[in-house]
């Protein structure tokens, strides 16, 4: 989504609880036999960002590969099986809070050779009424350094409300890094931005919620 604002909008209704919510006991546990726990215990807490106790993955030094999980590879495909909400940030001076937060609810479908497809719903409400849109989306696993994680070169606009003058509904190119939630063991985090055609830059947070 692109902001172009013609007047301040102060009024923002759309502020989103964090979505790291609790959940029933035992959900999204890995048991201790579990191939992946070996993976996991690999999971170092390089740096943290306060608000949500997030642990980067750290892996060990390889070369940058797309469409390829590392030796992630199980950890991720169990990852991404699953639902993933979150919100968008887009700095702008229109409103008060100095940032506009949209909701996000994205599903991914993994293939073999760790490229996948899906669907990503953004939302948002303001006077009283919610707008939405629907974008189809493809990508690649990627293992770069420390780093492992998902690159969607172009979202595509499927179905959207018509929103109010002073926003557009735009597709985006998204680059997310997989950390391990500190607050939620078995769970995970993906952060990163989100380019717009029109240039504009937003920041990127999703959370697994099943």
């Amino acid at each position: 989504m692109s902001l172009t604002w013609r007047k301040p909008l102060c009024d923002l209704s759309c502020a989103l609880a964090r979505f790291a919510r609790a959940l029933p006991a035992g959900r999204g546990q890995v048991p201790p036999d579990s191939p992946l726990k070996e993976s996991i215990m690999l999971l170092s807490r390089r740096c943290a960002i306060t608000h949500l106790g997030v642990a980067p993955l750290v892996l060990g030094a390889v070369s940058a590969r797309a469409g390829d999980a590392g030796p992630f590879a199980g950890l991720v495909r169990q990852a991404l099986s699953r639902r993933w909400e979150g919100i968008s940030e887009i700095p702008t001076d229109a409103v008060s809070s100095g940032k506009w937060v949209s909701k996000l609810a994205v599903e991914f479908k993994l293939d073999q050779a760790f490229d996948f497809t899906g669907y990503w719903r953004e939302s948002f409400n303001l006077d009283e009424r919610r707008y939405s849109a629907l974008f189809a989306m493809s990508g690649s696993c990627w293992n770069e350094g420390e780093d492992v994680g998902i690159s969607i070169p172009a979202t595509r606009l499927l179905v959207a409300d018509t929103p109010p003058a002073v926003i557009t509904w735009d597709s985006s190119s998204v680059r997310l890094s997989f950390a391990s939630d500190a607050n939620r063991p078995g769970h995970f985090i993906l952060e990163g931005t989100a380019r717009g055609g029109n240039g504009g830059v937003w920041k990127v947070t999703l959370i697994d919620v099943d």
